[in-house]
């Protein structure tokens, strides 16, 4: 799912409120996959389940303490922000779910990863039932601003189209840039009962694209047409 610029700035400001005037990109992003992906849930099932929208958090961005010189590899925790069985759940309501999770992440989340060595806590409030498997869970990552596209150039020209390969994880979305670094496309993995009610849904579609043709637009642009999957 392909969205331009014009279309994700239209987004942000539907989603704004007085509690988040100026959410991001990414935020907006978030709460429109997330709405929907619950959406089509209640679809599928006929009834509406509580959900969590877990978050790759880089650990080194929020961390008052610069991490030891020593230090390698991801520093990765994730935070949770979670929705009740309410339908009538908006758009803002995700956004500032969202960004609580964040402030809420920013004060402790450090201190409890340092304290209890997990990088994943469950809300004691829905604990128990998704220790039951009845809550809906949603994995986001963002790589939204990472190289991509240039990491990708060996030498013989900046690659039309970057991706990632396919996943096996269900109700995985990862968020990245589009080539020219002003859209953003959504990678989204669902059930395939779930797929069928999400690629229908009019307010996604309101402000997505379904794979729009990569090579078609890049050729017309005298680009290489060189497809990279990241493995």
């Amino acid at each position: 799912f392909v969205f331009d610029t014009k279309k994700i700035d239209q987004l942000r400001a539907k989603v704004s409120s007085a509690s988040v005037p100026r959410p991001s990109r990414v935020e907006a992003l978030t709460a429109l996959i997330w709405k929907c992906a619950r959406a089509a849930s209640r679809s599928n099932l006929g009834y509406s389940r509580p959900s969590l929208s877990v978050h790759a958090m880089n650990v080194r961005a929020v961390a008052e303490t610069p991490l030891p010189d020593n230090s390698v590899g991801n520093s990765v925790a994730y935070l949770t922000a979670q929705a009740s069985e309410k339908e009538a759940e908006t758009l803002q309501d995700l956004v500032c779910s969202f960004r609580k999770a964040k402030a809420d992440f920013s004060r402790n989340g450090l201190k409890n990863l340092l304290e209890n060595k997990s990088i994943f806590d469950i809300p004691q409030s829905i604990k128990a039932k998704f220790e039951k498997d009845e809550v809906d869970f949603y994995t986001f990552s963002s790589i939204v601003n990472f190289p991509y596209y240039e990491v990708a150039d060996f030498g013989w020209g900046k690659p039309v189209h970057v991706t990632l390969p396919n996943y096996v994880l269900s109700n995985l979305i990862i968020i990245m840039d589009t080539n020219d670094g002003k859209g953003i496309e959504v990678l989204v993995t669902l059930s395939p009962e779930d797929m069928a009610f999400f690629e229908r849904d009019q307010e996604l579609l309101a402000f997505a694209a379904i794979n729009p043709p990569v090579l078609d637009v890049s050729i017309r642009k005298n680009e290489s047409p060189l497809l990279i999957s990241s493995l």
